[in-house]
């Protein structure tokens, strides 16, 4: 009897793939540990789950969140990563106007980098879930925020695996196409625990957030944080700004009403505190104020608290005072 062995079938195209993804020991050694665009909440290349009920003040969250990311400023004392940032307004634009104008007042800050869909996408739909992806690419957007998610699969069966699965693979497209995190609006089950819909949902989402509202203010809590600790639930309250609200760590609005010239110097403040405690004549120049105006409203500044001066004469700077942080 012949001993000789069968010849070997030659390797298939996707065995060759597999077999060239394989990580050895230094290949996972090197793996990148991960990273956050806002510190503790929310990871860079992620699914988020963001679930509230209905008057829980989740949109004014999540729209927060965009706009912070969106321009590279703190979010309630977490640092933040800068990045283009899109908002999928599924249940529609109206009231958002007024929402994003009274954060911009509050923190003394213009929106940039920030793009607002006033429309629903249908996840269900190959063609437009494509779309989506294609978009979010070619805009370089770090942060997708679809609110909500059942408004976005319309006549779909959020309790369905199928359905579901064609959400979760839209998601993927987007996040395997341009890096960026999509963070999802959703309803939980009717007593509040939970996310609602098929379980496929939490298990592949990355972070899980639930939003309560508690007497007059909102906890956000972590249910979920695959790749990190869970961070410690987040009290806020919601206060009065112009002709809508606003979040605040505070209970009470200690603040006075800013002029615009204030505004204007505590928002250079707001940017150079990211780089150095900045000079008089620095932010003069960067606020475009006549120099009375910039005197007047720096000297205001520091008197409310908000701004704190370091240094004499020639070396003298200024900062955000700490109950002055966003």
């Amino acid at each position: 009897m012949s001993s000789s062995k069968p010849p070997r079938s030659p390797r298939s195209p996707a065995r060759r793939r597999l077999e060239a993804a394989i990580l050895d020991s230094d290949g996972i050694d090197a793996l990148k540990p991960p990273s956050f665009l806002v510190d503790e909440l929310i990871p860079h290349d992620g699914l988020v789950l963001m679930t509230g009920l209905p008057g829980s003040f989740k949109s004014f969250i999540s729209l927060s969140l965009g706009l912070a990311v969106a321009l590279g400023e703190k979010w309630h004392g977490h640092t933040v990563s800068q990045c283009p940032v899109l908002y999928v307004a599924a249940e529609g634009a109206t009231g958002l106007g007024a929402r994003k104008r009274a954060w911009e007042a509050y923190h003394s800050l213009r929106s940039t980098a920030f793009g607002l869909l006033p429309e629903p996408v249908n996840l269900l739909d190959a063609e437009m879930s494509i779309a989506l992806a294609d978009l979010v690419r070619a805009h370089g957007y770090g942060l997708v925020i679809i609110d909500t998610l059942n408004r976005s699969m319309p006549g779909g069966d959020e309790n369905g695996s199928r359905d579901m699965g064609l959400v979760l693979e839209a998601v993927e497209r987007i996040r395997r196409d341009s890096g960026s995190t999509v963070l999802l609006v959703h309803h939980p089950t009717k007593n509040g625990v939970g996310a609602r819909g098929h379980s496929s949902l939490l298990g592949a989402a990355s972070t899980s957030l639930l939003v309560r509202k508690v007497g007059n203010g909102v906890e956000l809590k972590c249910e979920k944080q695959k790749d990190a600790e869970e961070f410690a639930p987040i009290q806020l309250q919601m206060l009065k700004e112009g002709d809508s609200l606003v979040l605040s760590d505070r209970t009470t609005r200690t603040t006075p009403t800013l002029s615009a010239n204030q505004k204007a110097v505590l928002g250079q403040i707001r940017r150079s505190a990211k780089r150095r405690p900045a000079s008089a004549p620095g932010l003069m120049k960067a606020s475009g104020l006549p120099r009375s105006s910039f005197y007047d409203a720096l000297k205001a500044l520091v008197a409310t608290g908000l701004v704190e001066a370091s240094g004499a004469g020639t070396k003298k700077t200024y900062a955000l005072a700490q109950q002055g942080q966003p």
